[in-house]
């Protein structure tokens, strides 16, 4: 009794300092998706919230996929531009994207940030056998194209 009663008691002092919340399992890579894809993101033009126009982009770039996780990279020319993509893709074909990089031509960004700015945002989508396709979450719309190019 003793035991069971000193346990309860470190649980609720466990809970009243950190959030109690039951947590899902953790879902399942997809190996199924593993290989070399193109990815073809691309973000339109648009207004900001000063009314000026903030020009759009295309890259076209390859990832890796392995063992359920995603790795990419598009060097802007000139530099210091460029994008990354790292993520997951689940057993279903749900696709996670984590984006970090560092801007390149000012007129493409909101707020017209000098070059060489390191920024960060996440997109989510789905892949299929052989295409996919994510959606940027923050700032501005974007869409990644994915084909695949070869399986392993």
């Amino acid at each position: 009794m003793r035991k069971a009663s000193a346990r309860r008691a470190i649980i609720v002092v466990a809970c009243a300092a950190l959030p109690c919340v039951a947590q899902p399992a953790a879902e399942a890579l997809s190996s199924s998706h593993d290989g070399i894809w193109s990815v073809f993101l691309h973000c339109s033009d648009m207004q900001d919230r000063y009314g000026g126009v903030v020009y759009g982009y295309t890259y076209n770039f390859p990832v890796d996929i392995r063992a359920g996780r995603l790795d990419g990279r598009f060097d802007e020319k000139p530099p210091p531009g460029f994008i990354h993509f790292a993520g997951s893709v689940l057993a279903d074909g749900t696709l996670h994207i984590d984006a970090d990089g560092s801007t390149g031509n000012p007129d493409a960004t909101i707020g017209k940030v000098a070059r060489g700015t390191p920024y960060r945002y996440t997109m989510k989508g789905r892949l299929q056998a052989e295409r996919g396709r994510a959606e940027r979450i923050e700032l501005r719309p974007c869409t990644a194209d994915f084909t695949r190019q070869a399986s392993r």
